[in-house]
Protein backbone atom coordinates (compact mmCIF):
# COMPACT_ATOMS: atom_id res chain seq x y z
CA UNK A 1 0.00 0.00 0.00
CA UNK A 2 1.30 3.41 -0.91
CA UNK A 3 -0.17 6.56 0.57
CA UNK A 4 -0.34 9.53 -1.78
CA UNK A 5 -2.00 11.96 0.60
CA UNK A 6 -0.07 15.19 0.59
CA UNK A 7 0.57 15.30 -3.16
CA UNK A 8 -2.83 16.50 -4.30
CA UNK A 9 -5.53 19.00 -3.65
CA UNK A 10 -8.06 18.49 -0.87
CA UNK A 11 -10.90 18.27 -3.38
CA UNK A 12 -9.13 16.06 -5.98
CA UNK A 13 -8.30 12.38 -5.55
CA UNK A 14 -5.75 12.37 -8.38
CA UNK A 15 -2.61 14.39 -7.62
CA UNK A 16 -1.11 16.54 -10.34
CA UNK A 17 2.39 15.82 -9.03
CA UNK A 18 2.78 12.32 -10.53
CA UNK A 19 6.58 12.27 -10.19
CA UNK A 20 6.50 12.16 -6.39
CA UNK A 21 3.80 9.49 -6.45
CA UNK A 22 5.95 7.41 -8.83
CA UNK A 23 8.96 7.82 -6.53
CA UNK A 24 6.90 6.65 -3.57
CA UNK A 25 5.68 3.61 -5.56
CA UNK A 26 9.24 2.76 -6.66
CA UNK A 27 10.52 3.02 -3.11
CA UNK A 28 7.79 0.69 -1.86
CA UNK A 29 8.49 -1.79 -4.67
CA UNK A 30 12.22 -1.84 -3.95
CA UNK A 31 11.54 -2.42 -0.29
CA UNK A 32 9.01 -5.20 -0.87
CA UNK A 33 10.61 -7.02 -3.80
CA UNK A 34 14.30 -6.56 -3.12
CA UNK A 35 14.22 -6.14 0.65
CA UNK A 36 16.10 -2.86 0.41
CA UNK A 37 15.92 -0.48 3.30
CA UNK A 38 14.97 2.95 2.01
CA UNK A 39 14.11 6.24 3.61
CA UNK A 40 10.36 6.14 4.19
CA UNK A 41 8.38 8.53 2.01
CA UNK A 42 5.16 8.28 3.95
CA UNK A 43 3.82 6.94 7.21
CA UNK A 44 5.63 3.78 8.37
CA UNK A 45 3.33 0.83 7.67
CA UNK A 46 2.91 -2.30 9.77
CA UNK A 47 4.42 -5.22 7.89
CA UNK A 48 5.27 -8.89 8.24
CA UNK A 49 8.98 -9.65 8.58
CA UNK A 50 10.06 -12.55 6.37
CA UNK A 51 13.40 -14.39 6.69
CA UNK A 52 14.66 -13.53 3.19
CA UNK A 53 18.09 -15.18 3.58
CA UNK A 54 16.56 -18.47 4.67
CA UNK A 55 13.94 -18.30 1.91
CA UNK A 56 16.66 -17.75 -0.70
CA UNK A 57 18.71 -20.63 0.70
CA UNK A 58 15.74 -23.01 0.59
CA UNK A 59 14.86 -21.93 -2.96
CA UNK A 60 18.46 -22.53 -4.09
CA UNK A 61 18.48 -26.01 -2.55
CA UNK A 62 15.15 -26.81 -4.23
CA UNK A 63 16.48 -25.75 -7.63
CA UNK A 64 19.58 -27.88 -7.12
CA UNK A 65 17.42 -30.87 -6.08
CA UNK A 66 15.21 -30.45 -9.15
CA UNK A 67 18.29 -30.29 -11.38
CA UNK A 68 19.64 -33.51 -9.79
CA UNK A 69 16.21 -35.24 -9.98
CA UNK A 70 16.03 -35.41 -6.18
CA UNK A 71 12.75 -33.61 -5.72
CA UNK A 72 11.08 -34.41 -2.43
CA UNK A 73 7.64 -33.12 -1.65
CA UNK A 74 7.97 -31.30 1.63
CA UNK A 75 6.57 -28.32 3.44
CA UNK A 76 8.84 -25.89 5.20
CA UNK A 77 7.43 -23.41 7.66
CA UNK A 78 9.63 -20.44 8.35
CA UNK A 79 9.24 -18.06 11.27
CA UNK A 80 7.66 -14.70 10.52
CA UNK A 81 6.96 -11.77 12.76
CA UNK A 82 4.64 -8.81 12.82
CA UNK A 83 6.49 -5.48 12.74
CA UNK A 84 4.04 -2.99 14.25
CA UNK A 85 4.58 0.60 13.20
CA UNK A 86 2.57 3.81 13.32
CA UNK A 87 -0.08 2.64 10.85
CA UNK A 88 -2.03 0.53 13.35
CA UNK A 89 -3.96 1.25 16.48
CA UNK A 90 -5.71 -0.72 19.18
CA UNK A 91 -8.94 -2.42 18.12
CA UNK A 92 -12.18 -0.62 18.85
CA UNK A 93 -14.13 -1.71 21.88
CA UNK A 94 -17.84 -2.34 21.65
CA UNK A 95 -19.89 -0.97 24.53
Amino acid sequence: MVVTIGYGEDNDLHPLDKRHVAQRLATAAESLVYGRDREPMGPPLTTVHQPLQEMASLATRLIMDIHANRVLLRTTILPVGLVVRNSTCAPRTVD
